[in-house]
């Protein structure tokens, strides 16, 4: 039986891949990167033997029910982020939640704006998602505003899995 896939997405400046076995230095590059994980998770940088579970979960998403894309600069190779979907329950009903990171070096060039967008395109489009939500510590402004850019509409402020405030955007298909 073949593996179920992630589809390469293609944007104006990026590619977004499945992850691969050779994304394992990118993907501790970026996880432990303490500055990238300040509001991710439980805002600590992954250590190498994480980064590798993590690596692996990520190239095989597809038989664990989730989706990760490893996001590059079209003109290159290397790893520089990551955009993960994944199945949730949250008030009471079925959501995809998005989530993203990206190296330091790609901040505030709309290469965030610009992963989001072809995710949820695709998200929508192919895969039929209905209800996408997102949401981002009460501090990350950064990660508000490419919500917000991609049309995705403020639902409100609920304590994350650690119980720290997260500020939560939704977006509906239809």
């Amino acid at each position: 039986m073949a593996m179920p896939t992630v589809e390469v997405l293609h944007t104006e400046r990026l590619t977004l891949r499945p992850f691969s076995p050779e994304d394992g230095p990118a993907l501790l590059a970026l996880q432990g990167n303490p500055l990238v994980m300040r509001y991710y998770g439980n805002r600590q940088p992954l250590t190498a033997g994480q980064a590798e579970i993590v690596l692996d979960a990520h190239v095989t998403c597809r038989w664990k029910s989730y989706w990760a894309w490893a996001v590059s600069l079209k003109t290159e190779t290397a790893c520089v982020g990551q955009v993960t979907a994944l199945p949730v329950e949250w008030n009471a009903h079925q959501w995809i939640e998005m989530c993203w990171l990206l190296t330091p070096e790609m901040w505030g060039r709309g290469i965030g704006t610009e992963a989001v967008r072809a995710v949820l395109y695709h998200g929508r489009s192919a895969l039929r998602w209905a209800q996408i939500m997102a949401g981002a510590d009460a501090d990350n402004a950064q990660s508000e505003r490419i919500m917000i850019k991609n049309g995705m509409t403020f639902h409100g402020i609920e304590p994350d899995a650690h119980g720290r405030m997260r500020r939560i955007y939704t977006l509906l298909h239809g």
